[in-house]
């Protein structure tokens, strides 16, 4: 099984998030993509007020568009702590071909991750472009992805088509500015922003 691994925070999750996930899904031919929540994002601080088992919540809303292609799981959230991808990677097992969707900014970075070399062995790392990049900001990536691939083995694609202009830390914002987020999370998700009182 071609097997996709989708990372994030998700808070909220958002129609840039699903873009890319449809992205994933077809570019990589995937026969399958896990949504996994972070409990902890290493590369991030948890907010004081978050609580994952709501992320997890919208997710499932969010993702429900996907159908049977994809699924929510809470693998990273149920073993609590920081949320390391070679443990979730390691987690899943060696029976499937692995796929990571990974960000511009991250795969800039990767060798800052938790057993990064292992990861390179253990999966393909799919990169999913910013929106917009400018002409150095690819240049610099195609630099950084043909080092990875000559100094690690790394196997590493870059997922084609504009992504969505938007940020999950501006969604936070605006919820906070009371402005309606609707266009960007979905009604499911606004419904349920707004019933638990999120990010206010």
């Amino acid at each position: 099984m071609r097997l996709g691994i989708f990372g994030g925070t998700f808070s909220p999750p958002h129609i840039g998030h699903i873009s890319s996930a449809e992205k994933f899904i077809l570019q990589c031919k995937l026969d399958k993509l896990l949504i996994i929540p972070a409990y902890i994002a290493p590369h991030k601080d948890r907010a004081e007020a978050d609580i994952p088992q709501h992320r997890l919540n919208m997710a499932r809303l969010a993702f429900a568009a996907l159908g049977e292609r994809a699924e929510v799981s809470d693998i990273e959230i149920s073993r609590g702590g920081k949320s390391y991808t070679f443990d979730t990677l390691t987690a899943l097992g060696e029976k499937d071909e692995l796929f990571l969707l990974c960000g511009t900014d991250m795969m800039m970075n990767f060798e800052s991750w938790y057993r990064f070399e292992e990861i390179f062995k253990m999966c393909t790392v799919a990169v999913c472009e910013r929106y917009s990049p400018t002409s150095e900001e690819n240049a610099a990536l195609k630099v950084k992805t043909e080092y990875f691939k000559n100094r690690y083995g790394a196997k590493i694609m870059t997922l084609a088509g504009v992504s969505v202009p938007i940020s999950s830390t501006a969604i936070r914002e605006m919820i906070k500015n009371g402005e309606d987020v609707s266009a960007y999370v979905g009604d499911d998700v606004t419904e349920y922003i707004e019933e638990k009182e999120l990010y206010r």
